[in-house]
């Protein structure tokens, strides 16, 4: 559901995040994908440019969203299929969730050829909720 808040479902989780980042493209901004980023830290990885990446805090992850994607009118869209969740406890006692699968991405600078792209989204849970900690969505 576009704009849940994150929730201790993974997979609800990840696909709520997905259809509020493509929802970006109705909304003009991708201020409502904030609330599912980790503090302090989020790593993404460019689809368009797959050995760049981009990292910082939730606000310094949006404002670049807003600054390359949503300033220019190039709203990447995203469809993820099959993801496949698993969830384990790291060494320091932390839930950690990842997403895995494949799926395509479309941007709106090239709306004709989506990419074909392999994707693996890790996320933390704190206090309950699965927040995104990296992203990595590399073309296939």
């Amino acid at each position: 559901m576009v704009g849940a808040p994150p929730s201790g479902d993974l997979i609800q989780t990840f696909t709520n995040a997905i259809d509020t980042f493509n929802a970006a493209q109705n909304d003009g901004n991708y201020n409502n994908f904030q609330q599912y980023l980790l503090p302090p830290k989020v790593l993404i990885q460019k689809v368009d440019d797959p050995g760049d990446f981009v990292y910082g805090n939730a606000a310094t992850i949006i404002q670049y969203l807003n600054n390359t994607q949503a300033a220019t009118s190039y709203f990447p869209q995203f469809t993820l299929t099959g993801p496949a969740g698993s969830i384990y406890t790291s060494r320091k006692g932390e839930q950690i969730g990842d997403v895995t699968g494949e799926g395509t991405y479309l941007d709106t600078f090239d709306s004709t050829n989506s990419i074909n792209v392999l994707y693996c989204l890790r996320f933390k849970q704190k206090q309950g909720a699965w927040l995104l900690a990296s992203a990595f969505v590399t073309p296939i």
